[in-house]
């Protein structure tokens, strides 16, 4: 284990760029919200907004993009994205992204919900500010039921004598088939808070839909502006989503829209705030030199046992089968002990944005130590680690510390451990030895924990254990990250759905006080998990990727509730998340390590077009992935 080069020097790499297309794809089953719940238990949850769109995307961008869908005139007249956003005193969605420019003749969009709403009443608040109107009126803002059913229409209507407007609401009529509409005191440049509300009631063709117009934002719920007065038509089963729509020149308005949310109740949709304090950045994975940014890191192993077909196999089977192939590499390793030893890892590494890099021998696949990127000694920069498995008292973290080049060990765990849970526990900037562990597969089921040692106040260097999940170690696989934006890791699992064992549940108990719990449904239990906060809110968001045909799709649930989908890379390609591009926000990213020559492949978060950096060689595996699973 003392094999070091020192000091560490840059490898040669090139820069390439390729044509790899990401699509913008929707995914809806999600729903969360705190509250105490058992894991394993199934519970739906409402309250808490179900979307929250304040259009936090590049300006230009079109919707399509970013997790709309188009329903009429697709790619006509295309709906984008417009800086800046709008603001309104008072309003959780105010000031917050962009805003979107909706003009008139081209396509129309909507957006899912993660699941239907049936039952209740649905809210939905945004923020309108209008240009341009006329005379005829139309509708630009709808509960979207499907391709051509809409309901809850928001109309807006110019004066016929000035350039004034007023506001309108339909349960599903049209400007002059039964919109009720306010008097025109509405003026063309001011932002106003839109609220339309639909409950469902018992009954035939009676469900009601109400509009507010500029109620106080965190105050209750006041008596409504206009109620719609048609009753022709059925009411809905259910209500998917909301819809934005681009009339025709001859009768629709033009004007941005922002600060979307959308829920259950009238506390959650009209909520009071505003721009929150900028959130502190999550730490990059795989920072080695302190820069913000996702360095570019690969490990080989020297004479591996692993054959060919065992390593695709090891990065790309189901989780339940890699669990299984890990289980089995331990019996080998244990059978053959002669072989302990004798694979040394290399570690090898170029910064990016800057010059410098990584060059060392640190670890030994024959004793199936594992790649670990954690800052140990809190100077910023990610340390070369590894972590041995073995009995209690043999197993360790063996770490090089990056401010000076020490070695660190730290006994802790034991065989059968997951150590991708290492992260700070305890708020002080340094990333402390952790582990999650469950009794054995295929044995009795029982109490599942995670440990950690914290690296402050912890004058008995003693470990904290936190019971979470009950079941084996084939039950539950391990989700790590930040939730609550405190600085602190939480404990987080996903499991089965008991259910609907096709789907997958996150189980969320946070590192507070109160250890409040969540319970979060997002994904298929089959899918990989890409841990990280995508939208740069300091809070951990649900990632899961899913292989379909020959590619790879990353299906994001924030913890605002919004949600995207990116078609990125191929079946066989690792992922590697990571903020490559330093602003805060996780990016989508794989490394395609088949290829002759292997690369990282990115899709920034910042707008940027995608980019690829080509390093290492076939058969190398990522850093970055090492908490994927």
């Amino acid at each position: 284990m003392k094999r070091i080069r020192k000091p560490l020097f840059l490898i040669g790499f090139t820069f390439v760029s390729a044509a790899i297309i990401a699509t913008g794809l929707f995914f809806a089953q999600a729903s969360d919200k705190k509250k105490a719940v058992k894991p394993g238990k199934s519970q739906n949850l409402l309250g808490a907004p179900i979307l929250v769109e304040d259009f936090s995307y590049a300006d230009a961008a079109l919707l399509t993009d970013n997790g709309w869908a188009a329903h009429s005139g697709g790619g006509t007249n295309p709906q984008t994205v417009t800086a800046p956003g709008l603001t309104y005193s008072g309003y959780a969605g105010s000031g917050v992204g962009n805003s979107v420019l909706m003009t008139t003749s081209g396509e129309d969009v909507n957006r899912s919900f993660a699941a239907p709403v049936t039952t209740g009443t649905l809210y939905a608040s945004f923020l309108a500010n209008v240009s341009a109107s006329t005379a005829t009126g139309d509708y630009f803002f709808h509960f979207h039921i499907n391709a051509s059913t809409f309901y809850g229409k928001v109309f807006i209507r110019k004066d016929a004598v000035n350039d004034n407007y007023s506001f309108g609401v339909s349960r599903n009529a049209n400007a002059g088939t039964g919109a009720v509409f306010t008097p025109s005191t509405y003026t063309n440049g001011s932002t106003h808070l839109v609220v339309v509300k639909y409950t469902f009631v018992d009954g035939a063709a009676n469900d009601t839909v109400s509009l507010f117009v500029d109620p106080t934002p965190g105050g209750a719920e006041p008596a409504a502006t206009l109620t719609a007065t048609d009753f022709g038509a059925a009411d809905v089963a259910s209500i998917p989503g909301v819809g934005i729509r681009q009339g025709t020149a001859s009768s629709a308005s033009t004007q941005r829209i922002d600060g979307i949310r959308v829920a259950t109740t009238w506390a959650d949709a009209v909520a009071s705030g505003g721009p929150s304090p900028t959130p502190t950045p999550q730490k990059a994975n795989v920072d080695m030199n302190g820069d913000g940014r996702t360095d570019f890191v690969i490990t080989r192993e020297i004479g591996s046992f692993l054959t060919n077909v065992e390593r695709p196999q090891r990065r790309h089977a189901a989780k339940g089968d890699r669990m299984r192939a890990r289980h089995a590499q331990m019996e080998r390793k244990s059978a053959d002990d002669a072989q302990a030893g004798s694979i040394p890892i290399e570690w090898w590494g170029a910064n990016n944005g800057t010059s410098g890099g990584t060059n060392v021998v640190w670890g030994d696949s024959g004793f199936l130590d594992s790649a670990i990127s954690a800052d140990f000694d809190g100077d910023g920069s990610d340390d070369v680690a590894i972590w041995r498995p073995g009995p209690p008292d043999t197993a360790a973290f063996y770490s090089i510390n990056s401010s000076d080049l020490t070695y660190r060990v730290q006994a802790f765990g034991q065989n059968g451990d997951d150590v991708s849970v290492v992260g700070d526990y305890d708020g002080d900037g340094k990333d402390d030895s952790a582990s999650f562990r469950c009794p054995p597969a295929f044995g009795t089921p029982g109490q599942c924990y995670f440990f950690y040692r914290a690296s402050s106040n912890n004058p008995t260097n003693g470990i904290t254990y936190i019971p979470w999940g009950f079941g084996d170690s084939f039950d539950f696989f391990v989700y790590p990250g930040d939730f609550d934006g405190d600085g602190k890791h939480d404990f987080c699992l996903q499991a089965i759905n008991p259910d609907s064992p096709e789907h997958g549940v996150f189980l969320l108990q946070n590192n507070d006080a109160t250890y409040s719990q969540e319970y979060v449904h997002w994904g298929l239990a089959n899918d990989f998990l890409a841990p990280g906060d995508y939208d740069g809110d300091g809070r951990s968001d649900f990632g899961v990727v899913r292989i379909e045909g020959d590619y790879r799709v990353f299906y994001i649930l924030h913890r605002t509730g919004s949600m995207r989908a990116a078609q990125w890379g191929l079946a066989d390609d690792d992922v590697v998340p990571g903020d490559y591009d330093g602003d805060g926000k996780q990016d989508i990213a794989i490394y395609r390590w088949f290829d002759p020559q292997p690369a990282f492949w990115i899709l920034p978060s910042n707008g940027d077009p995608h980019s690829a950096f080509q390093y290492g060689i076939t058969g190398d595996v990522p850093v970055a992935s090492w908490y994927v699973h």
